[in-house]
């Protein structure tokens, strides 16, 4: 992995206690190789990541889990929630 750590990521997801939407800015600093496929550009890797985030509203601790994409080397191509 050549990627710079910590990533950072604005993203929304809802509350799994009280369903309130939740905006959070993660700071990525933890990624666990998941799988990658050579491109024409190198190879293209999947990472996770799983993030706790406590409910501002009722103070659930939500894990949230995404992946992170590298391609080309070093670079982010995509960070989502899953």
């Amino acid at each position: 992995m050549s990627l710079e750590l910590p990533i950072s990521h604005k993203d929304q997801f809802e509350c799994e206690g009280c369903g309130a939407k939740i905006s959070h800015a993660f700071t990525i600093q933890d990624l666990e190789y998941e799988s990658s496929d050579e491109r024409d550009m190198g190879e293209e890797t999947q990472y996770s990541f799983t993030e706790e985030v406590p409910c501002p509203q009722c103070s659930h601790l939500n894990e949230v889990t995404g992946e992170v994409w590298e391609y080309p080397d070093g670079a982010v191509n995509l960070v989502q929630l899953t």
